[in-house]
């Protein structure tokens, strides 16, 4: 029966979960903001003391399986402040060592680096530390660890871009939730403008391409230089299985150091593959440690040029799919931005005053986001696009394998790197229940529709026919006529969009199986119906829908838009 507006409890309970999710979501991604806001703060903090001339008396490398972090400096340097003579041992204000016997190397190498060349001991070897302005007492040779300034900041951006996800959701969520008030009023719901959308999907992109060449290219570049890396035998030191305990679980790692010469040369070192890390599973790692106990010899690959550098393992392993990880946030991206200049460029229909030909009314149409309906053939209705199907199960299947593989195999579920990729372990579990959602549908009842004119003018009948496929029948089916009219208008940056239902017409309505599987019903426009209606802030449109309610499986609701147009002469004559 015809009805000048309806409300939709549905919507707005689902807009008042949506905006739960994305508080939730907001809240959680903050906590990456703040660590990383924190962290660029705590060394920035220190890169503001002074930096004075110092004198390096000693530099060793302290190595003990006992402490935590096992590796550290044992570093001497002196240096004057107001002609007063202060005697340093820090390498890191606030960082004690390091759990990687190649950082210390690292600094160490550099530090023994004179004007000709490698200088044979860090006695009398110059360099500049941090002094504090406060404490001239305290002071540190570096002013930080690794990653610093820049990579809190990279790591807040990155925690940022969630953030504006989830207050996505929220605002989506709002205007979900206003759809029955908008129904009856004509308040639109709010639909950020084209500007701030396009801005987050170029920050979703920057994103991807900030993790392709700040993480993977250089951990690729490494790789591919460690295939030129020179085998020589090394011994075993130390072996043995470290733990990490966290609030998440315990996980493990193998610890190795090993020693080994290059050209004259005794270097130390315990990097066992290209990343590192720990996980779960500690039987495994224990029965390798066994199997190299210290004092067994063993062959390393040592990079020629920096030869303090070694590593056990140079095979990429779980941690070749690094390189797909950026790849959905650089599509996302790249399409998202295509779409909305596409959108943009798109011409808007400006009908004609005098009634438009069912040619123009079908291009017209074409334009919304829903098929036209065709005249005379039976289409498909409220079915999942096979093609749409196919691409989630492969976009599902590379981003849950790109992020459970290494979260599993490679050592990042432990503590922190477990928190850092639980929003990507979200967005996986979500698109795999899309998946498992849409393969569902796939076992329901199909159906088709056939019109024989989809462009009627008011007054006009057309018989609408349907007919089902598949072995599961609908508890419930239905058809009906529906108009809507759609509204935009903009509010300062803001683009707002009312829709309203100002036609609503019950077509057929059964709970009879054998009805569902074929039938039709004669389709009659109202004589006083509004013609459809394509303007470039207004539009009337009206649609066949079918809604069918199947137990135990997805409901199936689908529509097709027609077009009501104004007799010409010739009808009305």
């Amino acid at each position: 029966m015809p009805t000048a507006g309806k409300s939709n409890s549905g919507e707005t309970k689902g807009g008042c979960g949506l905006v739960g999710f994305g508080i939730f979501w907001t809240l959680f991604s903050s906590i990456f903001v703040v660590a990383g806001l924190w962290m660029a703060w705590k060394t920035f903090s220190v890169h503001g003391w002074r930096e004075t001339p110092c004198t390096i008396e000693r530099f060793e490398i302290a190595a003990d399986p006992s402490k935590n972090p096992p590796f550290r400096a044992d570093l001497l340097f002196h240096y004057e402040v107001d002609g007063t003579l202060f005697s340093g041992t820090k390498l890191w204000a606030n960082k004690e060592g390091s759990d990687e016997f190649e950082d210390l190397s690292e600094i160490r190498e550099r530090l023994c680096q004179g004007p000709e060349g490698m200088m044979p001991t860090h006695a009398g070897s110059r360099s500049e530390c941090r002094v504090n302005p406060a404490n001239p007492a305290e002071a540190a040779l570096l002013p930080g660890g690794q990653g610093g300034i820049w990579g809190g900041l990279a790591f807040a951006l990155f925690g940022g871009v969630f953030v504006l996800i989830g207050v996505a959701l929220i605002w989506g969520g709002l205007g979900k939730a206003n759809t029955s008030v908008s129904s009856r009023s004509g308040s639109g719901k709010r639909q950020a403008s084209p500007a701030i959308v396009g801005i987050l999907f170029l920050i979703f992109g920057g994103v991807g391409l900030g993790l392709l060449f700040g993480l993977v290219v250089p951990k690729a570049k490494e790789w591919w230089s460690m295939r030129q890396w020179s085998p020589v035998p090394a011994q075993i030191v130390w072996s043995r299985v470290v733990s990490k305990n966290s609030d998440d679980g315990t996980t493990y790692a193998v610890d190795m150091l090993y020693q080994y010469g290059f050209k004259d040369r005794s270097y130390l070192s315990n990097r066992r593959d290209l990343m590192g890390g720990s996980s779960s599973g500690h039987a495994k790692k224990q029965a390798f440690v066994d199997a190299h106990p210290p004092g067994t010899e063993i062959q390393v690959f040592v990079d020629p040029g920096k030869p303090w550098r070694a590593v056990m393992n140079r095979e990429a392993g779980w941690w070749g799919l690094l390189g797909l990880f950026p790849l959905p946030f650089i599509l996302i991206g790249i399409f998202g931005v295509r779409g909305i200049f596409k959108k943009r460029s798109a011409p808007a229909g400006h009908p004609s005053p005098s009634a438009p030909s069912p040619q123009s009314a079908s291009r017209l149409t074409r334009t919304g986001a829903v098929p036209a309906m065709p005249s005379g053939s039976w289409v498909r209705i409220g079915h999942v696009p096979f093609a749409g199907l196919v691409f989630l199960l492969i976009f599902a299947g590379i981003w849950n394998f790109v992020v459970w593989g290494p979260m599993r195999n490679s050592g990042i579920a432990d503590g922190f790197g477990f928190l850092f990729f639980l929003p990507f372990a979200l967005i996986g579990l979500a698109v795999a229940a899309a998946v498992v959602y849409s393969v569902l549908s796939l076992f329901g009842p199909k159906f088709e529709i056939q019109m024989e004119d989809s462009h009627l003018a008011r007054g006009d009948s057309t018989p609408v026919r349907w007919r089902r496929s598949g072995t599961v029948h609908p508890s419930q089916f239905a058809l009906y006529l529906v108009g809507k009219e759609e509204a935009s208008y903009r509010n300062g940056s803001s683009t707002s969009t009312a829709t309203s239902l100002f036609y609503e017409q019950l077509l057929f309505e059964t709970t009879v199986p054998i009805a569902m599987d074929q039938g039709h019903v004669e389709l009659r426009i109202p004589s006083d119906a509004m013609p459809t209606f394509h303007g470039k802030s207004n539009r009337l449109r009206w649609f066949i829908v079918l809604r069918a309610v199947v137990s135990r499986l997805p409901d199936i609701r689908g529509e097709r838009e027609i077009t009501v147009r104004v007799p010409v002469k010739e009808e009305l004559s």
